[in-house]
């Protein structure tokens, strides 16, 4: 810690709100996922989108999240629409 200091605390709603869900497959899947979250009465707190700025295949047939910190239209063409719906349900994108 000395080099680099502490981290801060988590934000309250990292505690209270439930579920934080790592997922991939875009706008689609992550409403096809919520949708059976919510039927499911599934508290969910956030949505940590890994594939928010795309994938890739990789030389050996592998797919890999891309890393350009460029979000990838293809993926989420709706993406503020999407954040939207999520935070009018309580859930953060991340």
């Amino acid at each position: 810690t000395e080099y680099s200091g502490r981290m801060g605390p988590l934000p309250e709603w990292a505690y209270a709100g439930g579920v934080i869900l790592g997922m991939t497959g875009g706008s689609e899947r992550v409403r096809d996922v919520l949708a059976k979250l919510r039927a499911a009465d599934v508290p969910l707190a956030g949505l940590w989108l890994q594939d928010w700025g795309g994938a890739r295949n990789t030389s050996i047939g592998i797919e890999r999240v891309w890393w350009n910190w460029e979000l990838d239209r293809k993926h989420y063409p709706d993406w503020h629409e999407l954040r939207k719906e999520a935070a009018d349900q309580g859930t953060r994108l991340l």
